[in-house]
């Protein structure tokens, strides 16, 4: 990183607090998991003798008639014009954009995002050393 200094002084609050971390009620910070999720795009052909519109309808009801919540638009313009279905379930997307002029067919679809493990509270060691262990002098 170029022209970044690392906190100093007053600016250490400052910048804790643009971190990833957080507080919890003890006023110990601990970090948000890592999170994933899984994506997949995927270029097919249409036949042409199914329409743009005949196949949009297709899916349309195939996804229905699976619990999908789907939305159907038009994108683009003059010769590159396209259907785009966009279904959604459970977090779960998939978008299927037909072209009108050409027989592409573009499928892409993600998951949700999940944490990969559960937030867990720092387990703080024993003290080595306590105040009964230490002599006056």
């Amino acid at each position: 990183m170029t022209g970044h200094l690392p906190p100093t002084g007053s600016d250490l609050g400052q910048a804790d607090r643009a971190t990833t971390t957080r507080a919890d009620s003890s006023g110990l910070h601990w970090h948000e998991p890592l999170r994933h999720h899984y994506a997949a795009l995927f270029r097919g052909e249409r036949p042409a003798s199914v329409g743009a519109a005949d196949l949009t309808s297709r899916a349309a009801a195939l996804l229905s008639s699976a619990g999908w919540k789907v939305t159907a638009s038009q994108d683009g313009d003059g010769a590159k014009r396209w259907s785009v279905l966009t279904s959604r379930h459970d977090g779960s997307s998939i978008e299927i954009r037909v072209g009108h002029d050409t027989s592409a067919v573009m499928f892409s679809g993600q998951t949700p995002t999940l944490a990969l493990r559960s937030p867990q509270e720092f387990p703080w060691p024993e003290p080595v050393c306590t105040p009964e262990m230490v002599t006056s002098g």
